[in-house]
């Protein structure tokens, strides 16, 4: 599994882990309850978390080892991220099925450890008008991000990553003027960002 670990300079509230996801279509071929089949669903193979002032980006194809990793990150902290139709949050409840369809209402594919219990708060609006005052660096189209992890570009792929998760931790507000100033030159420059990442080790 690759590991990066960023700090953030300054403070950041320690009760929330601010939290984001990479996925990609993976076969699946089961029947939902009310008789449709559901032949691909999304997985994840990239997690973000930003906790205790520290950003962890975990990448693998190794679906459970990765929502374990997620999982004990979080802990006891409440999850705050950004999506339309809660996306991340049921993707790792194991209930989204489709863009148009209805959440399940149960898991139907492997969920992240302790997902069900955990207080999710979506603050899709506040990113969206928080970004407006945001400078940020072109890095990656979020649609192509599944298939560049497949080339030479995972290190532009994880600046991508970083920047969503501190997107919101930024929107958020629970951070002093020094968090604020660092998460804006990230978002500012490729080149600053990249060197956080560092070398990438790990499959």
């Amino acid at each position: 599994m690759i590991t990066v670990t960023v700090p953030i300079p300054g403070r950041v509230s320690d009760g929330t882990a601010y939290l984001d996801i990479e996925t990609r279509k993976v076969d699946f071929g089961k029947y939902l309850d009310d008789g449709w089949l559901l032949k691909k669903r999304w997985s994840a193979f990239a997690i973000g978390i930003a906790a205790a002032g520290v950003v962890t980006l975990n990448a693998t194809y190794d679906e459970p080892l990765l929502l374990k990793s997620a999982a004990e990150l979080i802990g006891h902290r409440s999850v705050t991220y950004a999506a339309t139709r809660q996306f991340d949050e049921m993707i790792l409840k194991g209930k989204f099925t489709h863009a148009r369809r209805a959440h399940a209402d149960r898991p139907m594919y492997e969920a992240m450890p302790g997902a069900s219990g955990v207080r999710w708060r979506n603050i899709y609006r506040e990113v969206r008008e928080s970004n407006r005052s945001l400078v940020r660096e072109f890095d990656i189209e979020s649609k192509q991000v599944p298939f560049y992890w497949c080339t030479d570009q995972r290190k532009t792929i994880l600046v991508h990553l970083l920047r969503d998760v501190l997107e919101l931790v930024f929107a958020d507000g629970k951070l002093n003027a020094e968090a604020r100033a660092f998460i804006r030159l990230v978002l500012f420059s490729n080149a600053y960002a990249e060197r956080l990442i560092g070398d990438i080790d790990g499959q």
